[in-house]
């Protein structure tokens, strides 16, 4: 089974305090993911992606920056691909239909397995159901998340050995956008979150 990437370039637009320590500023650039065809030599350079697979002995090179985790501020294309909201009544039929969506047994099972973290609560409102706090669920088949800035993303590119010119156009594009973002808000206003499957 191959490795594939979920990516997402967040900016932030405030020029007031630290880039990205206010969820209120953080803005995708992308809502859907970034669509990256497989390239293992790009995903290892980024995070791991496909030596997550493998024994330490068969590992010839690490990544720069080992997966962090999701950033500790993020935006809402993150959030809401990243997890699952629990919901018996089916979230998706009332609300947004992008969104996954699991029983609460589920839930609860994918928890209490390991399998599964919770992310932020979801607060709805519902018509002759009244306000509700739903949970959100991590997909237990996602792994390695991570974030780099743009200089990052550049220095794990060169301690891999592996120039951006030989990336396709779609991820050439991607860096270029975060560039693009950095000149406007500022140096530091643009990160890559992404993490990994199968």
């Amino acid at each position: 089974m191959g490795t594939d990437i979920h990516a997402f370039i967040e900016f932030d637009y405030t020029d007031d305090r630290e880039p990205f320590s206010d969820d209120e500023s953080i803005r995708p650039f992308n809502m859907g993911e970034l669509f990256w065809w497989r390239c293992y030599e790009l995903f290892n350079a980024l995070g791991d992606g496909r030596n997550y697979h493998f024994d330490e002995a068969e590992i010839e090179k690490h990544c720069l920056h080992s997966p962090r985790g999701l950033p500790p501020q993020y935006g809402s294309a993150v959030l809401n691909r990243f997890f699952y909201v629990a919901d018996d009544h089916d979230y998706r039929d009332h609300f947004e239909p992008s969104l996954g969506t699991i029983t609460n047994q589920k839930a609860d099972e994918l928890i209490e397995s390991g399998r599964s973290f919770l992310g932020p609560p979801l607060e709805i409102s519902r018509y002759k159901l009244g306000s509700q706090t739903l949970r959100r669920v991590s997909n237990p088949t996602w792994h390695s998340p991570s974030w780099l800035a743009l200089d990052e993303v550049h220095e794990s590119l060169e301690h891999f050995g592996y120039p951006i010119t030989k990336a396709t156009p779609e991820v050439q594009t991607a860096f270029h956008a975060m560039a693009m973002l950095e000149t406007h808000h500022g140096k530091g206003h643009s990160r890559l979150v992404f993490w990994f499957d199968n």
